[in-house]
C-alpha cells in the first residue's frame, strides 16, 4: 500500500498549537510537508496571547526531521499568515482552517462580544486566510490548492448554549461548497469535516472516560486523505471521531405542490403538511439548479383548487418583518396583515409604501427605518406601537456577488453584517419578551445558495448557511418556552434575484407564492421547529441531513490514512443502512458505539448487518385493549390517592389515565418481536442477555 506523501508541499494549519491542529501539523511534518504552525496563543475563550504553543509544535516537528515555521498572527490577519508561508517555502498548497474558540452561553445571556468574537475567528478568519488576493504583497498563482474547513456537530444539528458557535460552524459548510464550485477549473479542492475529538474546547463539556477514546489522532487520517494531491473529492461534508468515519449529504422530501391561485393559503399548506415532510420519495440535491422550477410552476397551474384546513388568523399578535419595503418581505407583511396581525414593516430605505397598502386594506401597521443591526431599536418600535412582539421574520438581506478571487473585505463584511448579525441582533432583542410570555415564533431566511453553495457567492452562501445553524441551535433553546424557530430557502422573483434571473422568471415566481408558508410557520399552530424548508412556485419541501452508515476502525490500533483510503467506498456509500441524525446526541451514538470496536472482536459491520436485517423484518400489528378498571389500577399502583377522583373514579368529569400509562401497551409488542430472526441468542427478559447476545 503506497504511502501518502507531501514532499515539497506547503501546508498552513491555523490553531495548531495544541489539540487537533497540533496532531495535523506533526503528522504532515512526518510525511514530508513544509508546515506553517499558526497559533495566536489565546485561551479557549479567545483571551490572552502566548507564542509558546506554536514554538513547541515547530520544535517537535524539527526534532523529528521535519520542516516547519511558526506564525503568531490572528486568523483575521490571514494575509500575514500566508506571507509567512511564502517567505519560508515559496508558496501554499494546503490550507487547514482549524483555529477556533468557544464563548458558550445561553442566548438570553449572550452579549454582543460573545457573538462577535466567534464570528470574527471562525467565519471572518477562515475568509481572510483564504483570500489569496493577487494584489497582496505576496501574489500567488493558485492552480493547485486543497482547502479544509471545520464544521461541528453543534453547527450541523444545533446545540443549547451555543447559538453563536452553531452559526459560525454551519456557515463553513456552504462557504466550503462555494469554494469547491469556484475552484473546480483550477484544481482547487475544498471539503468540510465535522470531527469530534478531545481538545481544550471539548474537555469542558465531556467526561474524561469518553475523552480518552476521542484522540485527535483519529481525525488526522481523513484530513491527510482529503488534502492529498490524489484526492478528487470536493464539496463534501464528513463526520468522524473515535475511529468512525461517515459522510453527510442533504436529503429533500418530494414535498407538496399547490395550485398557485387564491386557494394557496397557510391553511391549505397545514392541511398537506404531512406530505411536505414525507421523505418516502426523496431527492439528493447538490446545487441550486437541482429543481426544475419552471416545470413545477407549470404543473401547479393545472391542479384543482387547494383543499383548506383549519382557519388561521393572527388576531392580537404583533409580527415584525424585516426588509419588508418590497419583494418577499412586502408579500409577507401584506398577508400577515390580511390574517389579522399587527405588522411592523422594517426597511432601512422605505417602509411607507407597504404600510400604506396595509392600512388601505383595513389592516394595522407601522413602519420602522432602523438597521437590523440596531435590533433593540427595531423591537422598541414593535413595543411602542403594539405593546408586544410575538413573531419575527428575519428577511432583510443584500447581495454583493463577486468571485472569491475578486471579493473585497467590504463586500464580505456587508453581507455578513446584514444577514447574520442583523438576524442575531433583532432576535436577541426580542428574546426576553418571548421568554416572559412563553411564546414566540422566529423564521429565518436562508436560500438554496446557503444550502448547496454557488459560484461567485461565497459571502452570501456563508451567511445563509450560518442562519441554518442559528435556527437549529435557537430552536433547542426555545422549545421549552413555546418558542419555535424554523428556516426557509425561498425561490421568488425579487430585486435581489432580478440581477441573476430573466425578467420572465422574475414575474412568474411571485413572492406571494412563498408567503403562505411563512405565515404558517409564524402561527401558533406552527407544526415544526428547527427545520429547513424549500419553497417557491407553489411547491413546499423539507430538507434534512442523511448520514452514510460509514465504517468503524478498531480503536486499539494506530490508524493510517492509507487504511481509510482502502475503506473509502464503505465510508461514503449511502444505502439502506443510512441514518438521519437530528441532534448532537443522535450524531454521537455511532461514534460512541465504535468505542467498543477492538481488533479481534466482531467488526462494526456485524452490527450494521443486524440493523439491516431488523429493518427488513415484518412486524404483526398488536391490538391492546383496556378498560376503566385497568386505568384505575395503574393509577393507584403508581401513587394515586382516594382523593384524586380524576384518577381513581371512572365517573369523575375529568377521569383520565396518568400519562405514563402509555408505556403499558408496549410490553406485549416487545415480547412478540421476533428477535431470533435477526439477533442470535437475544432475550429481552433474560438478566444475562448482554452475555448471550451474539453478533
Amino acid at each position: 500500500m503506497s504511502e501518502l506523501r507531501f514532499d515539497n508541499k506547503t501546508v498552513i494549519i491555523t490553531g495548531a498549537g495544541g489539540g487537533l491542529g497540533r496532531a495535523y501539523a506533526v503528522f504532515f511534518g512526518s510525511r514530508g510537508a513544509n508546515v506553517v504552525v499558526n497559533d495566536l496563543g489565546v485561551s479557549a475563550s479567545g483571551e490572552g496571547n502566548n507564542t509558546k504553543a506554536a514554538d513547541v509544535v515547530v520544535d517537535e516537528i524539527k526534532k523529528a526531521g521535519g520542516r516547519a515555521v511558526a506564525n503568531y498572527d490572528s486568523v483575521e490577519d490571514g494575509d500575514k499568515i500566508v506571507e509567512t508561508a511564502v517567505k519560508a517555502f515559496g508558496t501554499v498548497h494546503i490550507l487547514i482552517n482549524n483555529a477556533g474558540i468557544l464563548r458558550d452561553v445561553s442566548f438570553k445571556n449572550m452579549k454582543d462580544q460573545d457573538w462577535d468574537l466567534i464570528v470574527q475567528v471562525h467565519i471572518r478568519g477562515s475568509y481572510k486566510v483564504n483570500s489569496l488576493n493577487p494584489a497582496a504583497s505576496h501574489p500567488i498563482s493558485v492552480h493547485e490548492l486543497a482547502g479544509l474547513y471545520f464544521g461541528s456537530r453543534t453547527g450541523i444539528y444545533g446545540s443549547f448554549g451555543q447559538v453563536n458557535y452553531s452559526t459560525a460552524k454551519m456557515s463553513m459548510v456552504s462557504f466550503s461548497n462555494s469554494l469547491a464550485k469556484e475552484g473546480t477549473k483550477y484544481n482547487i479542492i475544498s471539503n468540510t469535516i465535522v470531527p469530534i475529538a478531545a481538545s481544550r474546547m471539548t474537555e469542558t463539556v465531556m467526561p474524561p472516560e469518553i475523552l480518552k477514546n476521542l484522540k485527535p489522532e483519529w481525525v488526522v487520517p481523513l484530513v491527510v486523505l482529503l488534502t492529498h494531491e490524489n484526492n478528487k473529492e470536493s464539496g463534501g461534508v464528513y463526520e468522524l471521531g473515535a475511529g468512525f468515519y461517515s459522510k453527510l449529504r442533504y436529503q429533500r422530501s418530494a414535498g407538496a405542490l399547490f395550485k398557485t391561485d387564491d386557494s394557496l393559503t397557510s391553511s391549505a399548506i397545514l392541511k398537506q403538511f404531512s406530505k411536505v415532510t414525507d421523505f418516502s420519495d426523496p431527492t439528493y440535491p447538490t446545487a441550486v439548479t437541482d429543481v426544475d422550477w419552471v416545470s413545477m410552476l407549470e404543473a401547479s397551474k393545472h391542479l384543482p383548487k387547494n383543499e383548506q384546513g383549519n382557519n388561521l388568523n393572527f388576531s392580537g399578535k404583533t409580527v415584525l418583518v424585516t426588509g419588508a419595503g418590497g419583494g418577499l418581505g412586502k408579500a409577507y407583511a401584506l398577508l400577515f396583515a390580511k390574517m389579522g396581525a399587527n405588522v411592523v414593516v422594517n426597511d432601512v430605505m422605505n417602509p411607507d409604501g407597504t404600510v400604506k397598502e396595509i392600512k388601505a386594506a383595513g389592516g394595522n401597521a407601522v413602519g420602522d427605518k432602523n438597521s437590523v443591526e440596531d435590533g433593540e431599536a427595531v423591537i422598541k418600535t414593535c413595543l411602542d406601537a403594539f405593546g408586544a412582539i410575538h413573531v419575527i421574520i428575519n428577511n432583510a438581506g443584500i447581495l454583493r456577488d463577486k468571485s472569491f478571487n475578486a471579493i473585497t473585505d467590504q463586500q464580505w463584511d456587508d453581507v455578513l453584517k446584514v444577514h447574520l448579525r442583523g438576524a442575531y441582533k433583532v432576535t436577541r432583542a426580542a428574546w426576553p419578551h418571548f421568554l416572559r410570555q412563553k411564546y414566540g415564533r422566529v423564521l429565518n431566511t436562508s436560500s438554496a445558495v446557503g444550502l448547496y453553495g454557488n459560484f461567485g457567492q461565497t459571502n452570501y452562501a456563508c451567511a445563509k448557511s450560518g442562519l441554518i445553524g442559528f435556527t437549529k441551535a435557537l430552536a433547542r433553546e426555545g422549545a421549552k418556552y413555546n418558542i419555535l424557530v424554523n428556516v426557509i430557502a425561498p425561490n421568488a422573483g425579487t430585486n435581489m434575484t432580478a440581477t441573476v434571473w430573466s425578467e420572465e422568471m422574475v414575474q412568474a415566481f411571485k413572492p406571494a407564492y412563498v408567503a403562505p408558508l411563512v405565515c404558517l410557520l409564524g402561527h401558533e399552530m406552527c407544526p415544526s421547529t428547527g427545520n429547513i424548508f424549500e419553497v417557491g412556485g407553489g411547491w413546499v419541501a423539507r430538507v434534512r441531513w442523511q448520514r452514510s452508515a460509514g465504517y468503524g476502525f478498531p480503536i486499539d490500533k494506530t490508524l493510517h490514512p492509507e487504511e481509510v483510503r482502502a475503506k473509502w467506498k464503505e465510508i461514503v456509500t449511502f444505502d439502506n443502512r443510512a441514518t438521519y441524525p437530528d441532534s448532537p446526541q443522535d450524531s454521537f451514538s455511532a461514534i460512541l458505539e465504535n468505542v467498543n470496536n477492538i481488533s479481534g472482536n466482531t467488526s462494526t459491520s456485524g452490527v450494521e448487518d443486524v440493523i439491516s436485517k431488523a429493518r427488513k423484518v415484518k412486524y404483526d400489528s398488536i391490538e391492546y385493549s383496556y378498560n376503566d378498571r385497568d386505568v384505575i389500577l395503574y393509577n393507584i399502583g403508581i401513587g394515586a390517592k382516594r382523593t384524586d377522583l380524576k384518577w381513581v373514579f371512572e365517573g369523575a368529569d375529568q377521569f383520565e389515565a396518568l400519562p405514563t400509562f402509555g408505556v403499558i401497551p408496549q410490553f406485549p409488542s416487545m415480547v412478540a418481536t421476533p428477535y431470533d430472526d435477526f439477533l442470535q441468542n437475544f432475550s429481552p427478559v433474560s438478566p444475562n442477555m448482554h452475555k448471550q447476545c451474539q453478533l
